[in-house]
C-alpha cells in the first residue's frame, strides 16, 4: 500500500477501494486516495456517501466524506449535507461537518451552524468531549460543534483560537467565521506531532494534545506509528492517550486492539474503562459490536454503559442494534434516565436496521412483565410513534 501510494498509482488503488477482498486494504486505499487527492475518485467518494444509512461501516462513510473536502468537490455538497442528521454516526456528522467547511461557501456555513447548535443541544454527539477540545467557554450554543470542525482543519493552532473564531461566528451575523485561507496542511503538521512525541520531552497533557491530534487527522501512515509508541510507553496516562488516538484513526487494523483491551479492562477502573468503550466507538467497525455488548453487560457502571451504547451506536451492524433493544427489553428494571437517552441515540444511529428493530420489538413486545411498555416508551422517544 505504501509503495502505490508513493508511486501515486491512483488506477490500482481506485480498483483496491473498490474491488479487494480484504475489507482493512479496501478502507486503507479509500483513505489513501482521499490523501493524495485523485479527483477520479470523486464519484466513488459519492457513491458511499449516497448508500442508504446504516448500510456501510461508519469509518467507510467517514472516510468517503473527508475526500468530499479534501478534493473540493462542490456537487458532493448535498449528500454531504445530508450526513448532517442526528440518524447518522458522530464520526459521519463531524466528517461531512469539517467537508463542507473545506468547501467553503455561505451555504455550507449555514448547514454547519445549524448542524451545531443542534448537535449542541440535549442529543450530544459524544458522551465526553473533554478529550477534544479544551473550550474556555460554552456559549453560545453551538461552540463546542464547531471548535470540533475547526480543530482538524486548522491543527496546528491551540484551543484558544478555536474557541475565539467559534464564538464570534456564532455571536454575529458573518455567513462565515473569519479564517484564514491557509488551513493546516495535514502532513506538515502530523510530521510535526509525530517528531514531539518520539523525539522531544514534553509534558503528559501537551503530549495528549499532540497524540489526540494525531488520531483526528487519521492519516494512514500514521496508524503503526500510534502502536508503535504505545508498545514502548510505561506511563498510564499516556498510554490512554495513545488509545484514545488510535481510536479517532478509525482504522481496522486496531480492532484486534480494541477487542483484547475490552476484555482485560479491570471492572473498577471505570475511567479507563470509559476511555476504552469510548476509543471502541471512535474506531466504530461492526466487528467490535460483539465485544462491546459483552463489556457492557457485566459493568456495573452507568457512565461505562451510557459510554458503551453511544459506542455501539457508532459501530452499527445487527449485533449493536440486537444489544441495544435487549437492554431496554429486559425484564430487571427501566434504564437509568441518562443511560437510556443514550440507548435511545444509539438506535437511531445505527440508520434503518435500528428504525425497524424498534417496531419488530414492538410489534412482538409481550404485555406482561412491563416490556410492552417500556418499547412503546423507547418508539416515543425516537420518534416512530
Amino acid at each position: 500500500m505504501n509503495k502505490l501510494v508513493d508511486a501515486r498509482d491512483r488506477r490500482r488503488l481506485r480498483w483496491m477501494a473498490e474491488e479487494a477482498d480484504d475489507p482493512v486494504l479496501r478502507f486503507r486505499a479509500l483513505r489513501c486516495l482521499a490523501e493524495i487527492l485523485d479527483p477520479n475518485s470523486a464519484g466513488l467518494f459519492l457513491s458511499h456517501l449516497c448508500e442508504s444509512p446504516g448500510e456501510l461501516p461508519t469509518p467507510i462513510v467517514r472516510s468517503a466524506a473527508e475526500g468530499i473536502g479534501r478534493l473540493l468537490y462542490r456537487d458532493g455538497a448535498p449528500a454531504l449535507r445530508r450526513l448532517l442528521r442526528p440518524n447518522r454516526p458522530a464520526a459521519v456528522q463531524l466528517a461531512a461537518a469539517r467537508a463542507l467547511a473545506n468547501l467553503d461557501t455561505d451555504e455550507e456555513w449555514e448547514a454547519i451552524r445549524t448542524w451545531a447548535r443542534r448537535a449542541d443541544g440535549k442529543s450530544h454527539l459524544i458522551p465526553s468531549p473533554s478529550d477534544d477540545v479544551e473550550a474556555s467557554r460554552s456559549d453560545p450554543q453551538g461552540t463546542a460543534p464547531t471548535m470540533w470542525v475547526l480543530e482538524a482543519l486548522y491543527a496546528d493552532k491551540n484551543p484558544t483560537w478555536w474557541n475565539r473564531k467559534a464564538t464570534h461566528w456564532l455571536k454575529n451575523t458573518d455567513s462565515r467565521p473569519r479564517l484564514s485561507s491557509e488551513k493546516g496542511a495535514d502532513r506538515i503538521v502530523a510530521q510535526e506531532h509525530r517528531y514531539a512525541l518520539e523525539n522531544h520531552e514534553v509534558d503528559d497533557e501537551t503530549f495528549r494534545r499532540r497524540a489526540l491530534h494525531l488520531g483526528m487527522l487519521a492519516r494512514d501512515r500514521d496508524f503503526p506509528f500510534l502502536v508503535a509508541m504505545l508498545e514502548k510507553e510505561a506511563n498510564p496516562d499516556r498510554r490512554r492517550s495513545l488509545a484514545s488516538s488510535i481510536g479517532l484513526t478509525a482504522d481496522p487494523r486496531g480492532i484486534p486492539l480494541l477487542e483484547a483491551w475490552l476484555s482485560e479492562v479491570p471492572l473498577d477502573e471505570e475511567q479507563i474503562a470509559v476511555d476504552i468503550a469510548l476509543a471502541a466507538g471512535r474506531l466504530a467497525w461492526p466487528q467490535l459490536s460483539g465485544p462491546l455488548a459483552s463489556f457492557r453487560s457485566r459493568h456495573p457502571s452507568t457512565r461505562v454503559r451510557q459510554t458503551v451504547a453511544w459506542a455501539l451506536g457508532e459501530c452499527g451492524g445487527e449485533q449493536a442494534v440486537r444489544a441495544l433493544l435487549e437492554s431496554v427489553r429486559k425484564p430487571d428494571g427501566p434504564l437509568p434516565e441518562e443511560e437510556f437517552t443514550w440507548t435511545c441515540q444509539a438506535l437511531l444511529r445505527c440508520g434503518n436496521r435500528g428504525r425497524e428493530a424498534i417496531r419488530g420489538g414492538l410489534t412482538i413486545a409481550r404485555a406482561g412483565g412491563g416490556e410492552r411498555d417500556r418499547l412503546q416508551r423507547l418508539a416515543e422517544a425516537t420518534g416512530l410513534r
